[in-house]
């Protein structure tokens, strides 16, 4: 039988889902107990609504140890007050937060600009395994924007996967119309160094003496 608490009855003792380096930054479901009752923990899923916590099971409190041995939850060190219009979210350095909601989504798209404009400087170097990695990071702080698609569907391009780069126009897709997501992937396809450019930067940075060695 499902039951409802007033979010102030609440305190919040961690999270319910599995979470790896490249699935943060992210919004997370918390887990509660009951203030008056710390045994009786409220475990998603459940709605909030209007400061109230519906339609939600009660798990017993032994059952945590067993979830969190199979990596299913994290706990917190110590339980935080419930608050009506809070999220609890996990930064890239897996770190959880909760916050209200206004500070959640500024720290989100900090997070997501930040992400963007380093991988912009990794294409840049060529690294492309580091900036699919952080267009990755973009996509988990905000996936209703077209750069971190488009950095995806650059590097694809670059690797030959034509394929890759139409699932990533096709997610882009719901958001922007696909001339939009083109000029995007030729912007970042632009500053991935093509593989004359990158010797020849190598062979600019060596002293003359070590070309004229290999020469020889």
């Amino acid at each position: 039988m499902t039951q409802s608490h007033r979010i102030e009855t609440l305190e919040v003792i961690g999270y319910a889902t599995r979470l790896t380096e490249h699935m943060v930054p992210t919004i997370v479901p918390p887990i509660f107990h009951l203030k008056s009752d710390p045994d009786r923990v409220v475990y998603p899923p459940f709605q909030i609504y209007q400061g109230c916590v519906k339609e939600a099971m009660e798990i017993p409190r032994e059952e945590l140890a067993a979830l969190e041995d199979r990596g299913e939850l994290v706990l917190l060190p110590e339980p935080l007050a419930a608050r009506d219009g809070f999220e609890l979210w996990v930064d890239e350095n897996m770190e959880a937060h909760y916050q209200d909601q206004l500070e959640v989504t500024e720290g989100l798209v900090l997070v997501f600009q930040r992400a963007v404009e380093a991988a912009r400087l990794a294409l840049e170097r060529g690294n492309l395994e580091e900036a699919d990695q952080l267009a990755s990071r973009a996509l988990s702080a905000n996936d209703c924007h077209v750069e971190p698609y488009a950095i995806k569907a650059a590097i694809n391009r670059h690797q030959g996967s034509e394929a890759a780069v139409k699932v990533m126009a096709r997610m882009a897709s719901k958001m922007y119309d696909s001339a939009l997501f083109e000029k995007h992937v030729g912007i970042f396809s632009s500053l991935i160094p093509r593989r004359q450019d990158s010797l020849m930067r190598g062979v600019a940075k060596r002293k003359p003496e070590d070309i004229l060695e290999c020469a020889a």
